[in-house]
C-alpha cells in the first residue's frame, strides 16, 4: 500500500510539473483588450512588437514604447509571458508536439523555433521596462521568474535583474530571487562558453558582470536582506573593479552602519580616478537614499579644477539625481 502510495504521489507530481511547464503562464496583469490605443500613428501593441533588441540606437522603436510608459506595461508581460520553456526548446518535444493530434496543441506552447533570437527579444523586452523604471512595477513577477529561469543565458539574466533595479522599491518582491544570482555561477558559465567555442575565462567574466549588476540591482531596491550579505561580501574582494564597487554600495543599502558608510566614502577618496567616477555613477543610481554622500560629492566638485576624467559630470550627475529625487519625496 505505501509503494502504491508513493508511486501514485509521484505521477501526480509528474503531471503538475509537466503542465506547468507545457500549458500558457498565467499573465501577472490582466490581458490587454484589444491592441491599445495609437500613438505616433501605430497601436501601443504594434510598438511593443517592435522591440527585438536591447540597444535603444539599434531598436528606436524602445523610445516610443517607453514613452507610452504605464500603459505598455500588460504589452510587454504579455509578450514575456509567451516565451517557449527549456522543454519546449528540445528537438524530443519537436518531434511530440509534430505527433500530437491538432486539437491538442491548441491547449499546449508551441516549440521554441530559435532560443538564441528569442533571448534577444527577452533581454529587449527587460530593457525596455528598465528604462520605464517604477511604472513598470506590474511586470515585477514575470521578471522574477527570468531571473530565476538558470538555463537562460547569463546576458538575459542580466538585463533582467538590471530591470528590476531600475523599477526601484517597487520590486522589492524580487529581492530573494536576485540573492540567487548573486551565487557563484563560474562554473555553469565556464561550460556554456567552451560549448560556444570560446575560451573559459570569459565565464568568469560574465559571473562578475551578472552579480555586479545584481549588487547594484539591490542596492537601487534598497530592501535590508540579510542573506545578500555573504555573497556581496565575497564580491568586495573581486578582480573586477565594476563589481566591487556596486557590492560595495549594495552593502552600504543592506546594512548601513558606521563602517559600510565609510567603505562608501573610502571610494570616493580612492587614487583611481576611476573608481571615484563609478561610485559616483552608482550613489546616483540610488537616488534620494544616497544623500549622505551629498556633502562628500559636493566637496569633490570644489576640489575639481575643470573636466577630470569625466569625474566632475559624474559627481554633478549623481548630486542632481539625488537632490531631484530628494525634493520629490513626500
Amino acid at each position: 500500500m505505501r509503494k502504491r502510495t508513493i508511486i501514485t504521489c509521484l505521477i501526480v507530481l509528474g503531471c503538475v510539473t509537466l503542465a506547468w511547464v507545457l500549458l500558457p503562464r498565467r499573465s501577472s496583469v490582466p490581458a490587454p483588450a484589444g491592441p491599445g490605443f495609437v500613438y505616433q500613428g501605430r497601436t501601443v501593441e504594434d510598438w511593443v512588437g517592435s522591440v527585438w533588441m536591447a540597444n535603444a540606437d539599434q531598436n528606436p522603436e524602445i523610445q516610443r514604447v517607453v514613452a507610452i510608459g504605464a500603459p505598455a506595461v500588460p504589452y510587454l508581460v504579455q509578450r514575456l509571458q509567451n516565451r517557449s520553456s527549456w522543454l519546449t526548446r528540445t528537438d524530443f518535444y519537436r518531434r511530440a508536439w509534430s505527433a500530437t493530434p491538432g486539437f491538442v496543441q491548441g491547449y499546449l506552447r508551441p516549440p521554441a523555433a530559435d532560443s538564441s533570437g528569442e533571448e534577444q527579444w527577452i533581454s529587449a523586452l527587460a530593457f525596455t521596462l528598465g528604462q520605464i523604471g517604477p511604472a513598470a512595477e506590474p511586470a515585477v513577477p514575470a521578471l522574477i521568474e527570468i531571473a530565476n529561469e538558470k538555463r537562460l543565458r547569463w546576458s538575459t539574466r542580466s538585463y533582467t535583474v538590471q530591470a528590476l533595479g531600475q523599477i526601484g522599491p517597487a520590486a522589492s518582491n524580487a529581492v530573494p530571487a536576485l540573492v540567487g544570482c548573486l551565487k557563484d555561477n563560474r562554473q555553469q558559465l565556464r561550460r556554456e562558453y567552451i560549448r560556444m567555442g570560446v575560451g573559459a575565462e570569459h565565464g568568469d567574466a560574465a559571473d562578475l558582470s551578472l552579480r555586479g549588476n545584481t549588487a547594484l540591482a539591490l542596492a537601487r531596491i534598497g530592501m535590508p536582506e540579510a542573506r545578500a550579505i555573504p555573497g556581496l561580501k565575497l564580491l568586495l574582494g573581486s578582480t573586477n573593479r565594476s563589481a566591487r564597487i556596486r557590492a560595495t554600495v549594495a552593502l552600504w543599502r543592506m546594512d548601513p552602519c558606521p563602517s559600510n558608510v565609510d567603505l562608501v566614502a573610502g571610494l570616493l577618496q580612492s587614487a583611481d580616478p576611476e573608481i571615484r567616477r563609478w561610485t559616483a555613477v552608482d550613489l546616483g543610481n540610488v537616488g534620494a537614499a544616497a544623500a549622505c554622500f551629498a556633502p562628500t560629492l559636493e566637496s569633490m566638485l570644489e576640489s575639481m579644477t575643470g573636466e577630470t576624467n569625466g569625474i566632475r559630470s559624474a559627481v554633478e550627475s549623481a548630486l542632481g539625481r539625488i537632490r531631484r529625487e530628494s525634493s520629490e519625496k513626500p
